[in-house]
């Protein structure tokens, strides 16, 4: 087990228009990841990051190409985000155009497994979004997957044990093969 700061990996990867890669391994979040670049990230199947502190967001990814970085194409893949029931969302997504995000499976957050604000074009591929059954009471009103924003594309949608299982509140969106199971108050919210 590895402690990773936050801060320190959004520093060296921020204004980038690079590639990074994230190998197997489990690795304790002490603060959140903060990605503002045109970049991107692939985590190995086998890496496992878990949050160790309060905080508000594991992964957030903002305004992706500004900076007159070219943005096209770029993507997040693999990895697992476990919130630990201490990070409100694992994933937090705000003002990304054409990016894609794929594999990634999320675990037990406050709040939010996956909430998507804002852009455009974006697709999200083969996302998992699971609490564990034993821990259910600890976020009871928390949503798997929160979309506020249209024409973005999702794929291969797995919620379990959230109250909602997934929430749109914008149309203009593609949405197909969504897997939804074992939520308490509503399977879909529009």
């Amino acid at each position: 087990k590895t402690i990773i700061s936050g801060e320190k990996l959004s520093t060296l990867m921020q204004n980038s228009n690079k590639s990074y890669y994230l190998c197997e391994g489990e690795f304790l979040l002490d603060s959140p990841i903060y990605i503002k670049g045109g970049f991107s990230l692939e985590f190995s199947d086998n890496c496992y990051i878990k949050a160790i502190k309060p905080m508000e967001y594991m992964l957030k990814v903002y305004n992706v190409g500004t900076g007159g970085i070219d943005n096209k194409n770029k993507s997040f893949r693999g990895g697992t985000f476990d919130g630990n029931y201490l990070a409100n969302t694992c994933i937090e997504v705000e003002y990304t155009h054409h990016t894609k995000f794929s594999n990634i499976y999320i675990k037990n957050p406050l709040k939010y497994g996956v909430y998507v604000g804002g852009g455009y074009g974006s697709t999200f591929e083969k996302i998992s979004c699971i609490n564990d059954k034993d821990s259910f009471s600890a976020n009871e009103s928390a949503t798997g997957f929160y979309l506020q924003t249209a024409d973005t594309m999702v794929f291969d949608l797995i919620v379990c044990n959230f109250n909602i299982g997934l929430e749109v509140t914008r149309g203009a969106n593609v949405i197909n093969k969504v897997h939804v199971w074992a939520n308490k108050e509503s399977i879909i919210r529009k």
